[in-house]
């Protein structure tokens, strides 16, 4: 749709946008994953962090991360689903 419609196109630009600031203003709360720098996305150092401290619950869990071991997080609130991580090769990922 981004291509066919300017204002879809738009929009997933803005929300983008919003999204990387969002992830800016979190960072200094989670330094470790330095998301001031890699607004979260799959950065080498990203993934070293995930590996090293685990998901928090920012983190999203419905993707598939290669590389990342599923490990088990403790956290609770609103808005926390405790979805498990699951890294290529985990048999549950090829359900």
């Amino acid at each position: 749709a981004d291509r066919s419609w300017a204002s879809v196109a738009a929009a997933s630009v803005l929300a983008k946008c919003e999204r990387d600031a969002l992830m800016v203003r979190h960072a200094a709360a989670h330094p470790a994953y330095r998301w001031d720098e890699n607004k979260g996305y799959a950065a080498p150092e990203h993934l070293a962090a995930l590996r090293e401290h685990g998901p928090t619950p920012l983190h999203r869990r419905s993707w598939r991360l290669p590389a990342v071991q599923e490990r088990p997080v403790e956290a609770s609130g609103p808005g926390w689903h405790a979805e498990p991580l699951l890294a290529d090769g985990d048999p549950a990922a090829s359900s």
